[in-house]
């Protein structure tokens, strides 16, 4: 599942967040429950594939920096 994809899964979901994690599959937030996405367990490489798909390079840089 692409960045794009999960993306669209939260909206039609009415998701409010998303939380990523090495090791665990991704979940979305919805009515206060996480629910996972069919996915298998994240390895740390598409974890940090995803995060920096969804931020800026200077939000990237920050959250380096900041760690």
């Amino acid at each position: 599942m692409t960045v794009y994809e999960m993306l669209a899964e939260m909206v039609r979901r009415r998701a409010s967040d998303v939380h990523l994690q090495a090791g665990a599959p991704p979940m979305m937030r919805v009515d206060g429950k996480l629910i996972p996405f069919e996915e298998k367990p994240l390895t740390p490489e598409a974890t940090e594939a995803i995060a920096k798909a969804l931020t800026t390079p200077e939000q990237w840089d920050r959250f380096l920096k900041e760690k």
